[in-house]
Formats: structure tokens, C-alpha cells, sequence
């Protein structure tokens, strides 16, 4: 009863007067990389400064939202104009004594050499060489807390007020948080049209393209030595032929890069160019490297045909922990693709099996160029094939045998339905194509997408019919 009656009058005597202390603390915020093999993870430092007169024999409360793995270590001083000092010039105005509430609440007993009270103004620094520790698993996005009370010899249990410390001017008591992954990949990728009029052996519009990758390092706690970029693709046509293996051949492939002391190089030995992957070395790498790839046709002898198809781009992060272990994360991300300013049509649903008599698609070119065609079945869950359909004269109509091209490299489906992506090697406004099929019973001729409807339109005649 006595206690609660204290305890009730200090409150009371608080409330005319204002908080004991103000709380300020600057959140630390941890990567998942920074912590990865780490048993307990370093909370930040905090201030309390007084703003009260503290009496001699008081006791600071430092509450945590999670026990600290090592309450007797933490490092606690005292400092500033308003705090006394010992006569051997040391400032260990408080003493450690024991915790309660779990282990949540550190108690710290407050005697000055001389009896008085702390002047307003003292500074208390909590963590400054040595942090609060905790639980790796404790530390999450949300964050650990803390706050701080001083229970005052006849007066009673005052909280510490929090204090404005982020930029944006709200109010924090957190120590430490869980923030995102430490390092991300951002890509501008490939776009040039491959012009058909011109061999495949230009740009529509521009005489180079561009891949460009930027690395980002958020510097949450991992330190990272390096990193490599692969970008692969096809680069078949960035070869020099008349050198043994994969040369790159005049100014096709050129690698620019944001740093300038030299530590981004083009790979060699196990990391050389390649027909399918270029690779990026980078030794010493900083937030927001940037390294271009760019990709320039070339003329004359050199010149030749430029292949369709997309490219991506993966930087491996080599990291090194607060733990001081290593570790490395792999990045990847679509870097474009280069396309052909020539037809594609894509024909669903083309029925294969036995009472398929025959396939009437044909392709018409009213251009002056001849073009190539490919096609490619998606069958199923089976990986699409590519096969090939000939060529298309200038002014021309062609019968396009898919069972024929498809039985020549073993790949017609026995039954089903599938769709046919065709490609024309030409300018698409001078490409048509129509698609049909024959059926065994009756011989129908049948558009693909027609017939690819009567299913669903037979059974609701017959659910119809049946009411």
C-alpha cells in the first residue's frame, strides 16, 4: 500500500513538471545478407538526456521489447556539461543492477559523488561501444523497441519521452529493424527491330543497341567484394570468323561502364566471351554501377545475318556478413530481346491425329523480298520445336505441309491439338496467312478457328435439346 501511495504522488508531482528525460535513438536497419549466420544481431545506440533535476540514488529503467542476449555488457555513459564527473575523471555515474520483467528491464542505480541531483541536460548514452544484442530471430521488419523510466526516490516511475530522429521528422524508439535484401538488379533492356529488307543484317531505325544493367547495394551491414554480370543470349554473329574460337569481331559488342579507375572489365579465362554469354567482372563495386553492352551490327565483310531471340542478364553479389562469413546471391532479370520487323502469326488449335485428313495453310507474299519460314508447334506440356517450311517467293502463294516437316524430324503429334507460331522472313505487311483443315469424314473444309468453337457450341445445343 505505501509503494502504490509513492509511486501515485510521484506521478502526480511528474505530471506538474514535465517528463524526467527525453529518449532519442536512430534506428538501425539490417540486411537479410547482413545477417545471415549471425547468432544475435547489434541493436544501435540511444540517448537519454534529462530534463528534470534526477536525485541521487534514483534508478534508470531500460526496457526492451526483446531480452538482450547480454544485459552486464552493454556499454552505459555518461556526458555533457551537466553531468558531474568523479574526481578520477571517469564518468560511471551509474551501476548496472540486475534485470526484471523477463530479462526485458535493466535496472542501473544512479549515485553521484557528491549526493546532488543530475543537473537537466545530463546525457545518458546507452550502446556506444558496446550495442544491446538480440536474437536473430527477434529482429524483424517491424523492429525492436525500447524505452526508459527512472524511478525516482520519493517521487516515483516517470517515462522518457520520444524524441524526433528520422529525416522524415517522425518519431522512433527502435533500435533495430529487418529491412529488405541488401542488393537488387534493375535492366534496361535490348529492343532493335532486325530489318528483313536488309539481309537481317541491320537495325530498323539505329545502328546499335544497348543492354544496361544496374547493380544496387542499399549498405544494410554486408560489404561485398564483387560481383560478376552475365548477359546471355545469342551473340553467334559477334563472332569473328577467322579466328579460332569466340573472337569478338570489330566494334560488335563494346562494354562501357559508370566507374572509371578500371576494376569493370569484360571476363577472361573460365568467364571469356562466349557465343552465348558475355560476362562483366566487376572488383570493386559501389551502389548504383552501371555497365552497358552494346550491340553493334557491322558492315562490309563483317556483316551477316542477325539471329531473333531474347536475353537476360544475372549479377552474382559476392557478400561478406556482420558475421564476417561469405556468401554470394544471384540476380536475374529479362534484358529485352531483339525482334524482326517481318510477319509472325500464331494459329491455335490445329487438330493432328487420324481423322485429320490433310492441313490447307498457305502463306502469300505480296512483297518483292524473298522470306524464310519457321514454325513452332507448342504440343501439350512439351518443350516447343522449331521446324522449317521453306522458302517464299516475291509475289508468291505456298502450301505449308506442317505433317510433312513435322514427320521429317520425328516430331507429329499422334492426336491433340496444338498451336503453330509461323515466322516469315519478310516485311509483315506483305505477309497472309490462312489456315484450315480436311477431315476424314466428310471431308470438310474447316477453318482452324471455326471448328476450334463447335465443340463448346454442340454442347449447349444438346443441353438445350435435352431440357
Amino acid at each position: 500500500m505505501f509503494r502504490k501511495t509513492v509511486v501515485a504522488l510521484g506521478l502526480t508531482a511528474f505530471a506538474a513538471q514535465g517528463f524526467a528525460a527525453k529518449l532519442e535513438s536512430t534506428p538501425v536497419v539490417v540486411s537479410p545478407q547482413a545477417i545471415e549466420t549471425s547468432t544475435n544481431v547489434d541493436g544501435g545506440s540511444f540517448k537519454i538526456t534529462t530534463e528534470n533535476a534526477i536525485a541521487s540514488g534514483s534508478v534508470l529503467n531500460v526496457t526492451y521489447a526483446v531480452a538482450p542476449t547480454n544485459p552486464a555488457a552493454i556499454n552505459v555513459a555518461m556526458s555533457g556539461a551537466k553531468c558531474e564527473t568523479k574526481a578520477d575523471g571517469s564518468d560511471d555515474f551509474l551501476t548496472y543492477a540486475g534485470t526484471t520483467n523477463d530479462g526485458k528491464t535493466l535496472n542501473y542505480s544512479a549515485v553521484e559523488k557528491t549526493g546532488a541531483a543530475f543537473a537537466i541536460g545530463c546525457i545518458i548514452t546507452t550502446g556506444a561501444t558496446t550495442a544491446p544484442a538480440f536474437p536473430k530471430g527477434t529482429v524483424t521488419a517491424t523492429g525492436i523497441s525500447v524505452s526508459s523510466a527512472f524511478t525516482v526516490v520519493g517521487s516515483g516511475v516517470d517515462p522518457s519521452q520520444a524524441a524526433l530522429v528520422k529525416a522524415d521528422g517522425s518519431e522512433s524508439r527502435i533500435l533495430v529493424s529487418l529491412g529488405a535484401a541488401q542488393f537488387s538488379q534493375t535492366i534496361a533492356g535490348a529492343d532493335a527491330v532486325i530489318d528483313v529488307s536488309d539481309d537481317r543484317e541491320t537495325f530498323v531505325g539505329a545502328t546499335s543497341d544497348t543492354i544496361v544493367v544496374t547493380v544496387k547495394n542499399t549498405g544494410k551491414g554486408a560489404t561485398s567484394p564483387s560481383n560478376k554480370t552475365v548477359i546471355s543470349g545469342d551473340f553467334s554473329w559477334a563472332d569473328d570468323a577467322a579466328t579460332a574460337g569466340f573472337q569478338i569481331k570489330g566494334d560488335a559488342l563494346a562494354l562501357t561502364k559508370s566507374e572509371t579507375d578500371g576494376h569493370v572489365t569484360l571476363g577472361t579465362g573460365v568467364n571469356k566471351p562466349t557465343a552465348s554469354a558475355i560476362t562483366i567482372m566487376d572488383t570493386s563495386p559501389a551502389d548504383g554501377d552501371t555497365y552497358t553492352l552494346t550491340l553493334k551490327p557491322q558492315v562490309g565483310a563483317l556483316a551477316t545475318a542477325l539471329p531473333v531471340g531474347a536475353f537476360s542478364a544475372t549479377t552474382t553479389v559476392s557478400y561478406t556478413d556482420k558475421a564476417s562469413s561469405t556468401g554470394s546471391v544471384a540476380l536475374t532479370t529479362a534484358a529485352g530481346a531483339l525482334t524482326l520487323n517481318g510477319a509472325t502469326v500464331k494459329v491455335f488449335s490445329i487438330p493432328f491425329g487420324p481423322e485429320v485428313e490433310s492441313h490447307s495453310i498457305f502463306v502469300s507474299n505480296a512483297g518483292k523480298a524473298v522470306g524464310a519460314i519457321t514454325g513452332v508447334l507448342s504440343y501439350g506440356s512439351n518443350d516447343p520445336v522449331t521446324f522449317s517450311l521453306g522458302d517464299i517467293a516475291p509475289n508468291g502463294n505456298k502450301y505449308l505441309n506442317i505433317k510433312a516437316a513435322l514427320e521429317a524430324i520425328d516430331e507429329l503429334p499422334a492426336f491433340g491439338r496444338g498451336d503453330i507460331t509461323f515466322t516469315v522472313n519478310a516485311p509483315a505487311a506483305n505477309i497472309t496467312i490462312t489456315a484450315a483443315y480436311n477431315t476424314a469424314e466428310g471431308r470438310a473444309n474447316l477453318f482452324v478457328q471455326e471448328q476450334a468453337n463447335l465443340a463448346p457450341i454442340t454442347q449447349a445445343i444438346k443441353v438445350k435439346t435435352g431440357a
